[in-house]
């Protein structure tokens, strides 16, 4: 499948559960969902023969966003899933169960910026020490 045709696909399965689609570049697919619909939007570009890559979490002050970075190696595209949480008490649905590389990630994203992750249950520390003496969630902007 072509870029073109996955940017097309995505944007017919997703309909209103979509808040922004952009594709900036050649090789890259963005798309703003409900969090709600995350689960669903992770087994579809799963079965479409996406690879998950990573996540990451960005404190933007008014809301937390976690990206879902996924890879389309037949083309060499990248689609990016957002979804905006709550600031004052983020918390999404776990992927963990359909991707299995997203169970650290998460644990990460946990413990450094104070995201819950329904579902995920290993939420154990995982990146900082034992008897570190810092911030709570060290990598938001009011800690």
């Amino acid at each position: 499948m072509r870029k073109e045709d996955l940017a097309k696909s995505i944007k017919s399965e997703f309909g209103k559960k979509t808040e922004s689609f952009s594709s900036p570049s050649k090789k890259r697919i963005y798309l703003e969902i409900r969090p709600d619909y995350l689960r669903t939007a992770v087994k579809y570009l799963k079965e479409q023969g996406l690879r998950f890559s990573t996540a990451s979490a960005i404190d933007e002050r008014d809301y937390m966003e976690v990206l879902y970075h996924f890879s389309y190696d037949k083309e060499g595209v990248f689609v990016s899933l957002r979804i905006k949480l709550e600031r004052k008490k983020p918390g999404a649905d776990t992927i963990a169960d359909i991707i299995t590389g997203a169970k650290w990630i998460e644990r990460e994203m946990r413990e450094l910026m104070g995201i819950r992750f329904e579902g995920n249950e290993d939420m154990r520390e995982f990146l900082l020490s034992k008897d570190y003496k810092g911030r709570k969630y060290p990598l938001r902007k009011d800690g």
